[in-house]
């Protein structure tokens, strides 16, 4: 399973709209096997999602994001984590132990509004 998580200043970027940069990280049987970066300057949400989903990512997670970014990103048939908030890899860990739904990485004022739209405890299957 390949994840993305939108990063600036070694923490999640505020908005997805806006974010120049994402690291994809690589996990098989729970453990990391693999991490890159790649740069999203000047793209539109509809080609970061293109993208995304080129690159062979599964989820995203990443902190504000437009009804309509979301959409295109689900439309890749990448499932989107949002309004989560933290240092990098700090957050990395916790995807990797299904454990961000915990209010630890909710953005300021927006953990019900992340349970209320289906995204807070929903993960999939991380393994293979």
């Amino acid at each position: 399973m390949n994840m993305a998580i939108t990063v600036w200043n070694q923490r999640i970027a505020p908005v997805f709209d806006s974010a120049r940069n994402v690291i994809i990280v690589e996990v098989r049987e729970g453990r990391e096997t693999g991490r890159r970066s790649l740069e999203l300057d000047q793209m539109d949400p509809g080609g970061k999602a293109w993208l995304l989903r080129n690159e062979g990512v599964t989820e995203l997670v990443c902190g504000a994001i437009s009804r309509e970014a979301e959409a295109m990103v689900r439309d890749q048939g990448i499932h989107v984590i949002p309004f989560i908030a933290g240092e990098v890899e700090l957050v990395i860990q916790a995807w990797i132990g299904r454990q961000l739904d915990h209010d630890t990485y909710s953005m300021p004022g927006c953990g019900h509004r992340r349970r209320r739209r289906g995204q807070g405890r929903a993960w999939r299957t991380q393994g293979g």
